[in-house]
This record gives structure tokens, sequence and C-alpha cells, in this order.
């Protein structure tokens, strides 16, 4: 089993959560294996899946049906929350949008996985309100699993 070293004592809405992170890190860090953050990164998912089917998306597939391109974009932004690179919901975005444009996205009216085009291909400050919640839900989503192991 592979273990993955994550900082302990972290809380979601920490006014500094950064400094809290780094302190963390030097101090201390929890065992998380990579079943448990592919369990976060599911969960994720599915909260994601179930939001956007309660605004009338229902293009969003079961975890086990998801491309394997869109589960290494959950880990990842999981992997990002627990190691404390990622402290709030925008720098959850603009880390999805980094990866996004290095994988050669680009905007788009309306997400094609063939053009590589997707709508929320913008800054965080430009994401409609809707948008934004995505990201405030897969934060909390991790913040709430770390929260439950500290």
């Amino acid at each position: 089993m592979t273990l993955l070293s994550f900082p302990a004592g972290r809380r979601a809405g920490s006014s500094n959560q950064s400094a809290r992170a780094q302190k963390d890190r030097a101090m201390g860090m929890d065992l998380i294996t990579e079943r448990d953050l592919n369990n976060i990164a599911m969960m994720c998912h599915a909260v994601n899946r179930a939001y956007c089917e309660f605004n009338g998306d229902t293009s969003q597939v079961p975890w086990s049906q998801a491309p394997q391109w869109q589960r290494d974009s959950a880990i990842a932004g999981a992997k990002g929350i627990c190691n404390g690179t990622i402290t709030r919901p925008e720098e959850s975005h603009e880390s999805w949008l980094a990866v996004k444009n290095a994988d050669g996205w680009s905007y788009g009216e309306v997400k094609d996985v063939d053009k590589k085009e997707h709508p929320c291909m913008v800054p965080y400050d430009q994401l409609p309100p809707e948008q934004r919640v995505k990201d405030h839900l897969f934060f909390a989503v991790v913040s709430s699993y770390l929260a439950r192991n500290e």
C-alpha cells in the first residue's frame, strides 16, 4: 500500500490557512493512502454530479464510468487541498484551469470534450455563481474529510 503524506490540523475557513498549512507540514504529517485519496475524489465527483443534476445538467456520469482524465483531475484537486497547496475554493478553480490550459483546453460556450472547449475556462471571478458553488462544494468535501481525521 502506498502512503501519501499530508498536513495535519487544517481547517476550512481559517483566516491564516496558508501559514497554518506550512506550519503543519513542518511539524508533522498525517498519512492518507492512495485509496483514501481516490475515495475523497470519488465523493467530490458524486457531490458535483448531484449538484449538476439538481441544476438540470445530466451530462455527468458516475465515477465508475468517468473517463480517466476526469478522475485524474478530481484526484489532483483533492490532493492539492490535502497537501495544503490549495487553501481556498478560488485556488481550486485556478489549479484546474492551469491543468486544462496545459492540456490544450480553451474557452467554449458549451463543454465539448472532443474540441477541448469548456465554458469554465475563465478566471474564478468571471465564473457564474452556480459554477463557483462547484469549487466550494469540492473544497468542503475534502475539508470535511480532513476535519474528520484530526
